[in-house]
Parts: structure tokens; sequence; C-alpha cells
């Protein structure tokens, strides 16, 4: 999934689940890779295991209520923090990327919070292409155990 807002860009790509097999539903964690240029041209990749199969499905289902204006929440966090995406008005959205996927180069040792925002552009079209991304990417690693019925 390809976010673009001019100079940045943010990729996110689920390269695979964490674990090969699964006993409960707290195990069904995807591998996610960030790959990431901010405004100043600042490139970075990170790889991190650090969304459910669960949560990409919530993302799902909130880029959803964004399109069609019937946001319950204002953003989509995760168990792990290292992505939240955020509404901030009708046709932006705010993308964070913190922890693993902070660029380590940019990382001081008096700086407390780490953190890169991207604010980007959202319309009705490009939230509808994002959906349909994310239909894909859960085809290709469905949901495995769900905490409702394992």
């Amino acid at each position: 999934m390809l976010w673009i807002d001019g100079k940045a860009r943010v990729e996110i790509k689920i390269l695979g689940y964490q674990y090969e097999v699964i006993e409960e539903w707290y195990d069904d964690w995807l591998t996610v890779q960030i790959i990431a240029q901010d405004q100043n041209g600042f490139q970075w990749k990170a790889i991190s295991p650090s969304m459910m199969t669960s949560e990409l499905k919530s993302l799902r289902d909130w880029l959803i209520s964004v399109r069609d204006n019937q946001m319950t929440w204002k953003f989509a966090a995760f168990m792990d923090p290292e992505i939240e995406v955020s509404y901030i008005e009708e046709g932006q959205i705010e993308l964070s990327l913190s922890h693993a996927f902070y660029p380590h180069k940019l990382i001081k040792l008096d700086q407390g919070e780490y953190e890169k925002k991207f604010i980007i552009s959202s319309t009705k079209e490009v939230l509808q292409e994002k959906i349909e991304e994310i239909d894909e990417m859960l085809k290709k690693f469905p949901e495995r155990c769900s905490r409702y019925n394992n």
C-alpha cells in the first residue's frame, strides 16, 4: 500500500506471518515493512512484526468509515504503536510512524519521543484504492484465528 503526498511517500508491505503456526488469536501477527521518504527527501526502511491480521481488517473498516463520512473514531491505532492513522479533515489523513518504524539515523539520545508524521491527501478515490489494496493483502494473509471463535 503506497501513500504519496508531494515528495513524501510511505509504502506499507506485508511480508508474511510472524509465526507460521499459531495456537491462539494473539499469535496472528504480520511482519510489516515500511519504506518511507519524508518531505525533505530523507529515506529509510524498517521491518517489524507490528500488526495483527485483525488490526489490518480494522484499518480497512476504518478507511471505509472515513470514505463514507461515518467515522466513530478519528484514528486507527494498533496494539503495537508503530503505525497510527488519524483523520484530520475532509481529504486529509495523518500517518504516524514511531518506535521500530522511526528512522534510526534520526534518533538522538536527548529526544524523548520518536515519531514521523505524514499529512496525506485522501480523497474518496484514494481511500477506495487503499481499501482495495488491503483487501488484496487480506486475501494473501487472511486472519487465521479470531479472538471470538478460536
